[in-house]
């Protein structure tokens, strides 16, 4: 096999050495063009000729403008060969392959605008040969001083298009022929003066010219869109028809680099333009240039504003360039034309003048109801009047100057002018306006409306009179003097509002009407009846008659001249009327009537021989009552009818009141059998204790009743209560109300406890405190203590017994009697009475819990024990039974302690405390613990505890064996559960307790291996 690999390698060695040998020896081609082909040298598939030199190398160069090929060694002149061996050398390149030399020269257009003025359009052709060698071809076009140059790039020194932005290089041959137009670039401002234009340069034509990317001609443009945005740009940009329509205002061409510089159109209008909230200073006047600005948007009907928008703010700008246009009809919004018009300040503006713009023909503006607008001229002032009938409000400033004159006139009263703002909105009088003696109607009733007054007053008033037996309307405004005419005139009425003056004028005809006052003097009572003779009212103004029972409920009746405003007589206590006599009759129609009188013969059962009178002072709650005074006489009359309108059975043990006309027919003798009862409430001290005297029911067939409603005592006969509350009080169910019958029964004491169970109820509480119990029944009060505070109440109101089961409690059977402080009550028989199962963190298992009082007798002894499931109970010694004492007594499960709360302690003392967590809950559990912060007692006392630590599911859990049914550790190894005896002995760490199994794994190993060893050993 060794010899085979040998032989191979010495195979490959000679045949290499075979074929360097015959390469050696092969003859050398070079490309060449011999006559009559060395003019056209520049092509591809020239032939190949052999070189004399089997060594020679091949070349191509530039010939006096002629390309040349061949073999090196041809060259006679040792100079161009040397030129040809030179790598820096490009005008000859040489190379060593078999007909190397194929390589294309290349062309390019060269000439200059100076010495050859065709130079500066298009070339045709295939241009001349590059002095210098290059690939693939690079040609240069370029204007110099406005004259063009073209040439090879290969051919300069430097970059020719270095410094120069009118140069342009190409790539291959004879590419520089462009027109010289394509080369020229322009420089024009590009852009638009939009949001874009932040620093406004393009509104403002500060913007540096950039260079045009395609031919413009030297030429630029500016031009307003049709949003009125400003563009400017190179006149390449624009389309044959666009630059065609370009002229005028809107778009203009200029030629020049940067030409399209500057503010366009010229007349663009400048506004100051700022925000009070930007800028502090923009609430007040301006009075410089420090604000003015372009407007951004272009209208020839631009204008500059002022206002104060929705928020509150003030701001300057341009209309146009505002979207919201709302500042045309808002009276915050002052518009101005001319450039930076709009310095008004904030204050002029609230302060501008507005008043109601309008004429009577408009709704409201009569009413004065229209809002008031901002008027043209900033010193304005508001003006109404009358002008052929049309009421006007408007600016004074729309006035012709004759008129304004007329108005400011103080005299003259047919224009009124006011300086404040909407001021006009004046009522300005409307009346009718006639007289009899030439027109008919006059003195009917005016159903049209009247007319505007020809004067204005503020007190605008109209009239209408009897003058020499006609009658007359019209304004008051308009007489001279413009006085009221019913001063001096009886028959005349002046009245406030508009039509006010258009009644018939009959109501002036001499009337007669009852004029008397139903008091002391109507003796017979014929006033209050009405059936008096009717007296002339003297010939006076405001003809009718009135009846009027003032705030005394004493009736008067009169003529409406005597009553004032007649306007106010209307409803249940005064009316009025027109037509002599009118005011008759009994007034008003519900008025009460009762039996009224007095003596032996008042007192008898039959009514018939008994006289009922209207009752002469009118109240709505007036009452009819029958009654034995305190001298033994019976009475019969109307409650308010007597002084001062008293209560007539304040104080009389037989007396009753009744609602209705002649309800008061009760004799004397069904008075005296009428029940009675205690009538009053707690707000009378002797109606608590029962005290007063029973008075008579309303009704002849009525019980009595006792109750307590919302804190209040209240004794009175059941007759006197709403249905649904006798309801109640029948009910045997209910306790709240106590029904009883015979004189004065319902005397009876009624439960009076102190109710509380606040902090201030720990105290000795006063007997202002106490309160009623809410239900009759065992008198019996109670006050306990609960922990430190006191809870008192009435016992009846509980379903059992609430000292049943603490003996830090009291109950008591006389009114008031829970009053005692908490020392009263606190005994030393205290313990901690508690479960492990019902436990609330663990306050039970510490003994952290509050001792409560004990429920029976214990001997101030208290015991804890731990039952057979290892639960903890703690409690007195009263509520065990007499086996588990016994059993207490020596065991190591229970224990029994003497002193208040002296069951505190952990028990047993040997209690287990573990770590308890769970990493799912909480990531610090994973680490190494220590502390007690997640210790705690396990709550399952087992002498053999021990403590746990875990991992499932990659989970770390802590806690105490006994907590669990099965052993911790079941189906888990020893890298995910160990268990330890000690307080918090499972501190360890989850990487710890997996480390501690992997260390027994290596143990495991490093003995498995020696073994092995030893086993080879051996």
């Amino acid at each position: 096999m060794a010899f085979i690999v040998k032989f191979h390698l010495h195979f490959l060695w000679l045949l290499l050495l075979v074929v360097s040998v015959i390469g050696q020896n092969l003859p050398k081609f070079c490309r060449s063009c011999p006559p009559p082909n060395s003019l056209n040298c520049n092509y591809d598939n020239i032939g190949a000729f052999r070189c004399q030199n089997e060594t020679d190398n091949c070349y191509v160069r530039n010939l006096n403008g002629q390309i040349d090929r061949g073999c090196l060694q041809e060259i006679s002149i040792d100079s161009d060969r040397q030129r040809c061996h030179d790598p820096d050398d490009l005008s000859c390149l040489e190379c060593t392959g078999m007909s190397c030399n194929s390589a294309l020269w290349p062309t390019c257009h060269v000439c200059q605008e100076s010495t050859d003025p065709t130079c500066r359009g298009e070339q045709s052709g295939v241009g001349t040969f590059c002095e210098r060698y290059n690939a693939p071809g690079s040609c240069f076009e370029r204007i110099v001083n406005g004259s063009v140059e073209r040439g090879c790039r290969s051919d300069m020194v430097e970059d020719p298009c270095g410094g120069n932005e009118h140069c342009r290089v190409f790539e291959g041959s004879a590419s520089n022929g462009h027109a010289v137009r394509e080369i020229l670039v322009s420089k024009c401002v590009q852009c638009r003066a939009d949001d874009l234009d932040v620093d406004r340069s393009c509104l403002s034509g500060s913007k540096g010219g950039t260079s045009c990317v395609g031919p413009s001609d030297g030429r630029c443009y500016s031009r307003i869109l049709d949003g009125g945005f400003l563009e400017r740009g190179c006149r390449g940009n624009l389309t044959l028809d666009e630059v065609q329509r370009c002229n005028g205002t809107m778009c203009g061409i200029c030629i020049g680099d940067g030409c399209n510089s500057g503010i366009f159109p010229e007349d663009r209008l400048w506004c100051n333009k700022c925000n009070s909230g930007n800028t502090s200073d923009c609430k007040i006047e301006v009075t410089d240039a420090s604000k003015s600005v372009i407007c951004k948007i272009y209208t020839e009907d631009n204008m500059c504003y002022s206002a104060i928008s929705s928020n509150q703010t003030f701001e300057r700008g341009c209309l146009s360039d505002v979207s919201n246009s709302s500042c045309i009809e808002d009276d915050n919004c002052i518009q101005c034309v001319g450039n930076n018009c709009n310095s008004i300040s904030e204050q002029s503006i609230l302060n501008y003048p507005k008043c109601l713009r309008c004429t009577s023909d408009d709704d409201g503006c009569t009413e004065g109801n229209i809002t008031a607008s901002k008027c043209d001229q900033p010193d304005d002032s508001c003006f109404m009047r009358v002008k052929d009938s049309v009421l006007e409000r408007n600016c004074l400033s729309t006035l012709s100057p004759t008129d304004r004159t007329k108005c400011t006139t103080a005299e003259d009263k047919s224009c009124v002018v006011c300086p404040s703002r909407g001021c006009n909105n004046q009522r300005w009088p409307i009346c009718h306006v006639c007289e009899e003696t030439t027109n008919s109607t006059c003195p009917l009733e005016q159903s049209r409306s009247g007319s505007f007054c020809k004067n204005h007053k503020e007190q605008a008033e109209c009239f209408e009179q009897f003058v020499q037996g006609n009658v007359q309307r019209g304004c008051v405004s308009d007489l001279i003097p413009a006085v009221d005419p019913c001063v001096s005139n009886g028959k005349c009425k002046s009245c406030n509002g508009n039509d006010c003056n258009n009644e018939r004028s009959e109501r002036f005809k001499n009337v007669a009407c009852l004029q008397c006052t139903a008091d002391g003097t109507d003796s017979d009572g014929s006033c209050l009846l009405g059936e008096q003779v009717s007296q002339s009212c003297e010939d006076r103004s405001n003809g009718g008659c009135f009846t009027w029972i003032n705030d005394a409920g004493i009736l008067l009746r009169g003529c409406q001249s005597d009553f004032g405003n007649t306007t106010e007589c209307n409803g249940t206590s005064c009316g009025s009327c027109d037509g002599d006599g009118c005011n008759s009759g009994i007034f008003s129609q519900n008025r009460l009537e009762c039996y009224q009188c007095k003596g032996q013969d008042c007192g008898k059962e039959s009514t018939q021989n008994m006289t009922s009178a209207i009752c002469r002072i009118f109240k709505s709650d007036n009452k009819c009552y029958s009654g034995i005074s305190e001298q033994g006489v019976f009475e019969r009359g109307c409650q308010h009818d007597l002084i001062n309108g008293s209560n007539p059975c304040s104080g009389l043990e037989n007396c009753i009141l009744c609602t209705g006309s002649k309800c008061n027919t009760v004799s004397e003798t069904q008075l005296k059998a009428h029940p009675k009862c205690l009538r009053c409430t707690s707000s009378n001290q002797n109606c608590v204790g029962g005290l007063l005297n029973a008075t008579s029911c309303d009704q002849l067939y009525d019980s009595c009743f006792t109750r307590v409603k919302d804190g209040i005592l209240e004794r009175n006969c059941l007759s006197s209560l709403k249905d649904i509350d006798i309801t109640k009080c029948n009910s045997t169910e209910d306790r709240s109300c106590q029904i009883c019958s015979g004189p004065g029964c319902n005397n009876h004491e009624w439960p009076k406890c102190h109710q509380c169970s606040a902090t201030d109820c720990n105290s000795d509480q006063p007997a202002s405190k106490s309160q009623f119990c809410p239900e009759f029944n065992l008198h019996q009060c109670y006050e306990k203590l609960e922990a430190i505070n006191v809870t008192r109440g009435c016992a009846n109101v509980l379903l059992e017994d609430p000292c049943k089961d603490s003996l830090e409690c009291k109950l008591c059977d006389t009114a008031s009697c829970n009053n005692h402080s908490t020392s009263t009550l606190v005994t030393n028989q205290r313990c901690l009475q508690c479960n492990s199962t019902e436990d609330s963190d663990g306050i039970c298992l510490e003994g952290r819990m509050q001792e409560a009082p004990c429920r029976t007798e214990s001997g101030q002894q208290c015991y804890s024990r731990v039952d057979d499931d290892g639960v903890l109970h703690r409690g007195c010694r009263g509520d065990l039974a007499a086996d588990e004492i016994a059993a207490c007594s020596g065991g190591s499960n229970c224990t029994i302690c003497t002193g208040t709360g002296c069951n505190g302690n952990v028990f047993p003392p040997n209690r287990l405390r573990c770590h308890r967590c769970n990493s799912f809950l909480d990531k610090k559990c994973s680490n190494q613990l220590t502390g007690n912060a997640t210790s705690a007692y396990c709550e399952v006392y087992s002498p053999y505890d021990s403590c746990y630590t875990r991992i499932r599911n990659d989970i770390l859990e802590r806690g105490c064996q006994s907590d669990l049914e099965n052993s911790a550790c079941i189906i888990l190894d020893k890298k995910h559960c160990q268990t330890c005896e000690g307080n918090n002995c499972n501190e360890i760490s989850k990487t710890k307790l997996k480390n501690s199994a992997r260390k027994l794994d290596q143990t495991a190993w490093i003995m498995v291996a020696m073994l092995t060893v030893l086993f080879h050993l051996l």
